[in-house]
């Protein structure tokens, strides 16, 4: 018997690093491979989308089959989109707790949400022992970034705000709290507009030459872009000379993007 999804939320600032603003601009190419995401819902099957019918979501574009595919999922489109953010289910639910990339065309319809997987043969292992699965997967997935804290509240209102689950919002695999259903409407409109720059790594630390973990708390927004750190006196570092700060931050970040975050201070 297939077991119901149950999500477990588990707070934490660092179980990923989305790609965020402060990094190369990705290519505008569609998600799921250009495969329509409201097909699978209605009916029933993977269909490629067509570029003539375009939607963007979250930071993505999407391609859809045709213009009620369109029309469903601009109206709904968390409805369509695959769970666990297209990660293969199997491998995330399974004994290690893999990420891998979920094939748009192995998808598995549960209690109206689609479900991807590596492989025919990772859907056909979950289907042989679905027991958990799910349950495991979205404790994994459902990894709240900024330690719940909204990435929209410093720019919208200025102010460091606790996120609700009740607007919650998944972006390039990672999954957001938002303050309100503006803040959330905001977010996915243009995701970029609101990440903290450096994958919300301390902004001053880098203009420092190291890689320090930030506290959401403690921000700047500057020129539109919102920049975090590790307490208040590397924000007032930060803030005494931005420009400067952000010209060494940008040189340090292409060199530490890959190292081993240090202690925050």
């Amino acid at each position: 018997m297939l077991l119901s999804l149950v999500p477990v939320v588990l707070m934490t600032l660092w179980a990923a690093e989305p790609d965020a603003a402060g990094v190369a601009e990705r290519p505008v190419r569609p998600a799921l491979n250009g495969y329509c995401p409201a097909a699978y819902l209605l009916r029933q099957e993977a269909v490629k989308g067509d570029p003539t019918f375009q939607s963007r979501y979250a930071g993505e574009l999407y391609y859809l089959s045709s213009e009620k595919a369109k029309q469903a999922f601009d109206a709904s489109p968390e409805r369509f989109l695959p769970q666990f953010g297209g990660w293969c289910t199997m491998a995330l639910g399974g004994p290690y707790g893999n990420r891998k990339d979920g094939e748009p065309e192995v998808f598995f319809l549960h209690d109206g949400k689609v479900y991807l997987f590596s492989s025919v043969r990772a859907r056909n292992a979950y289907l042989e022992a679905p027991e958990g699965v799910l349950e495991r997967a979205a404790e994994r997935f459902n990894v709240v970034q900024l330690l719940g804290y909204c990435p929209a509240s410093p720019a919208l209102s200025g102010k460091a705000v606790r996120g609700d689950a009740r607007y919650t919002a998944v972006v390039r695999r990672a999954v957001y709290h938002l303050a309100s259903a503006e803040a959330k409407a905001a977010f996915v409109k243009d995701p970029d507009k609101f990440l903290p720059q450096y994958a919300g790594f301390c902004a001053a630390s880098l203009a420092a030459n190291s890689r320090n973990r930030a506290d959401p708390q403690y921000f700047s927004v500057y020129e539109g872009k919102t920049y975090l750190f590790v307490n208040e006196e590397s924000k007032n570092r930060f803030d005494s000379d931005p420009s400067e700060s952000i010209r060494k931050a940008e040189e340090n970040w292409r060199l530490l993007r890959g190292a081993p975050p240090q202690p925050g201070k």
